[in-house]
């Protein structure tokens, strides 16, 4: 069995702290960096595989990027062709991802996507103001 806990600091950066039983010898923790190349990065979802999603930027670009990790590997989400950033907030067991994206700013209406099989897909066809928190 394992343990997974997303924790931030600011000596670290974003890690994944992972607990591994290992029978008579106790337990062993371990601290993997998810994303060390980032100026800032957010993890807000993580599932039983340890795939975490969340977003981060990079100096030089203004908007934010929706990412999902996994075993090492950072990858992209994107956001929707209309709109420059995104926030990837929810990831359920299948790898589905729902994410929010957004063009900057507090006051900029968000539009709820999933990600789902390298594909985008709005969850409103109308583009109302939303977010996409969490997935079953």
């Amino acid at each position: 069995m394992f343990c997974y806990t997303l924790f931030a600091s600011v000596s670290l950066g974003l890690g994944l702290w992972s607990q591994e039983p290992h029978g008579d010898m106790g337990v062993t923790y371990k601290i993997t960096a998810l994303y060390p190349k980032a100026d800032s990065s957010y993890a807000w979802g993580i599932n039983n595989r340890g795939q975490v999603v969340g977003d981060f930027s990079i100096s030089g670009k203004s908007e934010s990027l929706a990412y999902l990790w996994e075993n090492g590997t950072v990858q992209v989400i994107g956001t929707l062709s209309d709109q420059q950033a995104g926030r990837a907030s929810g990831i359920n067991a299948l790898g589905h991802v729902v994410a929010s994206a957004f063009n900057g700013g507090t006051e900029t209406p968000r539009h709820a996507f999933l990600w789902q099989g390298g594909k985008l897909e709005r969850l409103f066809s109308d583009k109302r103001n939303s977010q996409a928190l969490a997935i079953n």
